[in-house]
């Protein structure tokens, strides 16, 4: 049975995670960061980035 580098998986998702959201911040204005469909003020996209990365960063600090 092959053996699992879970490291290096970690890291290629990580990777491919990283590189789609690089990709869809520069490509959202400015205006589309700000804007929210919610009617009760729900989360902007920038802010749903941020938690995102929020969220990342604290399981890192965790593990």
């Amino acid at each position: 049975m092959e053996q699992i580098n879970w490291t290096e998986q970690l890291a290629e998702t990580w990777n491919t995670n990283n590189r789609i959201s690089l990709f869809l911040i520069d490509r959202i204005s400015d205006e589309g960061m700000a804007c929210t469909l919610s009617k009760r003020g729900g989360g902007t996209p920038a802010k749903q980035f941020a938690h995102v990365h929020n969220i990342r960063c604290d399981k890192l600090l965790a593990w």
